[in-house]
């Protein structure tokens, strides 16, 4: 027992000196991490530092009072990667982070980076910038994407940092336009970076910042001057007349947002805004009157999402809210014979609008949405109201003139194989509100959004093919005699060859193949478009007209016109029973005076006889 005692006592002093040794930290390292907190929508500035110890590969976070699985999971991935970065072995170390965030339940990979950065400082001994903060998931050395830059960055301005590492996306993404009008709202450069390798050299300080902030690009030189006028004309009786105040419609409300943007930090996107909205007047005084507009309803999207940009949870979905009743209060004229193109043209955008608002209010969640999802619905809040603010010009434009027509029964089955041809592709937009406007009975609605879809779909398909195959192509579609029928597909056509002149002026090869895939689409959708503007004046009834409205009834409405019918129905039944009482009250006061004679009442019953005999 004594000796059993003794070698305890042995084990116990060769153990004790380790154990002190293990405990002795190696190396620690701390940073500003911003953090989001949903219950008040606001960004938090906070410590997360980390002590480094000789161990066995433990990993541990201290501070909150509760700490999620995916955090626990970035840190353990964090330090991993760490000590295989810097070619260590990471069993032999403890780590040990901590969340200066005492009493608070913390979650969500978006530290990972961060964690990642200060434990390879914490291992190399060298000490990290203290001006900077950070924000991204780690996956073995790539940093991906997170949530709420925007209130990101909110927080390190107020917390007085200079700049902000994010995680790289897309140049032309809208998480890149995010981060570019985020950067311009609060003077914050937002520097973008792939792998943990990149994210260090602006840590360290061997990078300066302030060469590498996000960047955005709105404008694009389509050499307008070089470009021929617009020169195909439709090959049947249409009204082109609309397209030019259309674009013109279209010019000024882009010009009105354009005004409201007046934070000095977005002087820069203003002034790129206001060349586009230039290049796309130039682009219709040429006579692409679509083409031209469509660059201005981009323009006013992307103007729409910086003037908004300071919206709360709230404010925003006020304004989706705003956007739906309007458009849905929107009801077409009554379709004529005249009317019939531009009326469901002005239905498709309505169509659009709508589906597009009631979508995003939908899934618009005011207890737990960041500002970058508030924002995000307010890009797709502008696109609903660019499209129903169309819709609603063009059915002011057209009012109630011309022949009325409905519509054959036989464009049901014409609608049946265009949803059908076009689902093959998958659902989007078009898809969804097609089978909408079908379930209405809005048959040429429903065939012209199916031809949207299916020239969508299809197209990808050839993407593809090299630049001279496309143009190619898009010439044969373009120039066909088929297809020109119509005001509309007429545009698009023209719009095609705008393309093709941009990808032959094109000195970038993919450039050059984006545009000729541009014109292929382009002039596919026209192609289409034209068939089927054809089907449905061919399946038009001079006669009574139909309400075609893509919107019904609902609430309030649906009552009032039910109380109206009920009353209506009320009224012919009074007086049917007030004739009935006056004629049987007739009958009594004056009565017959005495029967006819037998041979008179069969002559008098001969000649009525022979009266209806005459009239038939």
């Amino acid at each position: 027992m004594r000796y059993s005692s003794i070698a305890a006592m042995l084990i116990l002093s060769m153990l004790i000196p380790g154990l002190a040794a293990a405990a002795i930290p190696i190396g620690s390292s701390h940073i500003h991490a911003p953090a989001v907190d949903l219950s008040q929508n606001v960004g938090a500035l906070t410590n997360i530092s980390v002590v480094i110890t000789r161990g066995n590969g433990f990993v541990n976070i201290t501070g909150p009072a509760e700490i999620a699985s995916n955090t626990r999971a970035s840190a353990l991935a964090a330090a991993k990667y760490a000590a295989a970065y810097l070619g260590l072995n990471f069993s032999d170390y403890n780590f040990t982070y901590t969340i200066a965030d005492i009493g608070a339940n913390v979650s969500g990979p978006s530290a990972g980076a961060a964690m990642t950065v200060i434990a390879i400082s914490a291992l190399s001994h060298k000490p990290l910038l203290t001006n900077f903060t950070m924000t991204g998931t780690i996956n073995n050395g790539s940093i991906g994407a997170v949530g709420g830059v925007y209130d990101k960055a909110s927080a390190a301005q107020l917390g007085g940092m200079k700049f902000i590492l994010v995680p790289a996306v897309s140049p032309g993404s809208l998480e890149n336009e995010l981060y570019y009008l985020v950067q311009g709202r609060f003077g914050l450069p937002l520097v973008q970076v792939a792998t943990v390798a990149a994210a260090l050299q602006y840590a360290y300080g061997i990078e300066s910042p302030y060469g590498s902030q996000t960047n955005f690009t709105f404008y694009t030189n389509y050499q307008v001057q070089s470009i021929p006028y617009a020169n195909i004309t439709c090959s049947n009786s249409c009204d082109s007349s609309l397209f030019y105040p259309l674009a013109n419609f279209t010019f000024r409300n882009t010009q009105s947002v354009i005004s409201q943007l007046s934070l000095p930090g977005f002087a820069a996107a203003r002034s790129q805004m206001q060349e586009v909205l230039n290049q796309s007047m130039a682009v219709a005084a040429k006579g692409y009157f679509y083409t031209g507009a469509d660059f201005s309803f981009l323009d006013y999207i992307n103007a729409f999402f910086f003037a908004n940009s300071g919206a709360t949870v709230n404010q925003g979905l006020s304004v989706l809210q705003q956007i739906n009743s309007t458009c849905s209060s929107l009801a077409p004229p009554p379709l004529t014979m005249q009317n019939y193109e531009w009326v469901t043209q002005g239905e498709l955008r309505q169509a659009w609008g709508s589906f597009t608002a009631n979508s995003t209010i939908s899934i618009y969640n005011v207890s737990s949405f960041d500002s970058d999802q508030v924002l995000e619905s307010l890009y797709s809040a502008a696109e609903a109201k660019a499209w129903c603010n169309a819709a609603g010009y063009i059915y002011g434009s057209f009012g109630s003139g011309g022949t009325p027509a409905t519509v054959s029964q036989a464009l049901k089955g014409v609608a049946d194989t265009r949803i059908a041809r076009a689902s093959a592709y998958g659902n989007n937009l078009y898809i969804a509100t097609a089978e909408q406007a079908y379930a209405k009975g809005n048959y040429p609605l429903a065939v012209l959004d199916s031809d949207y879809a299916y020239a969508e779909g299809s197209a990808n398909m050839y993407s593809g093919e090299n630049t001279s195959t496309l143009i190619s192509m898009t010439g044969s579609l373009a120039l066909s005699q088929n297809a020109t029928y119509g005001a509309w597909p007429t545009q698009f056509d023209n719009e095609a060859l705008f393309y093709v002149q941009q990808s032959r002026m094109a000195t970038n090869s993919t450039v050059a193949h984006n545009y000729a895939y541009q014109a292929y689409s382009t002039a596919l959708l026209g192609y289409l478009l034209s068939n089927d503007t054809r089907v449905i004046y061919q399946n038009l009834i001079p006669g009574q007209p139909t309400t075609t409205s893509v919107q019904t009834p609902i609430g309030i409405g649906r009552a009032l016109a039910f109380g109206l019918y009920l009353f209506l129905w009320i009224v012919v039944l009074m007086l049917v029973v007030v004739l009935i009482l006056t004629v049987v009250i007739l009958y009594f006061i004056i009565g017959p005076r005495g029967k006819p004679k037998r041979g008179k009442r069969k002559a008098g019953t001969r000649k009525r006889r022979a009266r209806r005999r005459r009239r038939q």
